[in-house]
């Protein structure tokens, strides 16, 4: 369901910083190896619904905007 592809997005990037956030408050090494494996997680498990929402029907005025995110999903994971 797109919907559900779409609402996946945000949280596996919202996940992600707050993960990694918590490994640098606790800098602990055990800590800091699980929240890097779950941000990993929660980054794949957002590129995985984006890259299936993107395979989904899109009209023409979806088509526009989610050009525009994936060049911002991109341009986010290079810069950091």
């Amino acid at each position: 369901v797109p919907l559900g592809d779409l609402a996946d997005v945000p949280y596996g990037m919202n996940r992600t910083r707050v993960v990694l956030m918590d490994a640098l408050l606790n800098q602990d090494s055990t800590t800091v190896k699980k929240r890097v494996a779950q941000a990993e997680a929660a980054r794949e498990r957002a590129r995985k619904a984006w890259k299936h929402y993107l395979g989904t029907y899109l009209t023409p005025e979806e088509k526009v905007l989610a050009d525009k995110l994936d060049q911002a999903i991109g341009a986010l994971e290079r810069q950091g």
